[in-house]
């Protein structure tokens, strides 16, 4: 779960958070109304890339994590009884 949520958090955390405070501001805060994405054209495809880019980043963050952690452990007596089945 560590490397997960740390891949999580540095690709798309600040993205997340900033989303849930636009919706927040917005309905209890009497703010702005949350801004869309774009529909179509040119501005769309920046945002699905920029959207892809920060899947892409926790991805990797999250695989590095996971390989990091496998290389520390690598001895199943390590992992303790969790991992018995």
């Amino acid at each position: 779960m560590l490397d997960l949520r740390s891949g999580g958090v540095a690709g798309i955390g600040h993205s997340m958070v900033r989303w849930a405070d636009q919706r927040f501001a917005h309905r209890f805060a009497g703010g702005p109304p949350p801004v869309k994405p774009p529909k179509s054209g040119l501005a769309q495809v920046r945002y699905e890339w920029r959207e892809w880019g920060k899947f892409a980043l926790a991805w990797t963050i999250t695989l590095a994590v996971t390989l990091l952690l496998v290389g520390v452990v690598d001895n199943p007596a390590r992992c303790g009884t969790g991992w018995a089945g």
